[in-house]
């Protein structure tokens, strides 16, 4: 369950410039691992967290990328950066490509989204939290098995290892008790269907 807090989500973010080491025991008595990200959640859209984030230099080791909400918002037709924001994850810019500290909200290249559903375990869990890397919408190799974020014929991203076969794509789910897997796209399904590359995950430590 999400904590909750007096305190502003720009006051959160101003904490954790100003603290990097301490915000996570702050707010949960944890202390943060090098490979755990920070999560600033929004009840709604703030415009003021935006425009604080679209001037931030950036100069620190960290990096927030925003949290969609709605991940459908990657599909066809659709504008990601129009997508409902659920927070910001603030992660080792070492993790990330470059490009991470140089994006904008209005162009967005690296975004993140909550993993549904358990078809991609044990590799990515349920609700872990994935980033994925918008540039990266074509599959040329044919054993490329990387992890892609796909929109699906009847609507919706999923998160699946991708093979490509001639003009086929081929989805291949890691859990093998995973229903509808390996699951064969074609046509103007295949061409459509890859919207980013899986770079970077974290799951959650209960």
């Amino acid at each position: 369950m999400r904590g909750k807090s007096s305190l502003t989500g720009k006051t959160w973010l101003q904490l954790a410039r100003t603290f990097p080491e301490q915000t996570l025991y702050l707010l949960t008595g944890r202390r943060q691992e090098p490979s755990e990200p920070r999560i600033i959640y929004f009840e709604a859209e703030d415009p003021e967290i935006r425009e604080e984030f679209e001037r931030t230099e950036r100069k620190d080791a960290f990096v927030p990328i925003r949290i969609l909400s709605d991940p459908a918002a990657m599909g066809p037709g659709r504008n990601v950066a129009s997508g409902a924001t659920d927070g910001y994850a603030v992660i080792y810019d070492v993790a990330l490509p470059r490009i991470a500290k140089r994006q904008t909200r209005r162009d967005e290249k690296i975004v993140c989204l909550w993993a549904m559903g358990d078809s991609m375990e044990p590799t990515i869990q349920k609700r872990a939290l994935v980033a994925v890397d918008l540039r990266a919408n074509t599959i040329e190799s044919v054993e490329n098995r990387k992890i892609y974020a796909m929109w699906l014929p009847e609507g919706g991203i999923t998160l699946k290892r991708v093979i490509r076969s001639d003009s086929h794509l081929i989805l291949i789910a890691d859990n093998p008790e995973a229903e509808g897997y390996p699951r064969v796209l074609t046509g103007e399904d295949a061409e459509r269907a890859v919207r980013g590359k899986v770079i970077w995950w974290w799951s959650r430590q209960e």
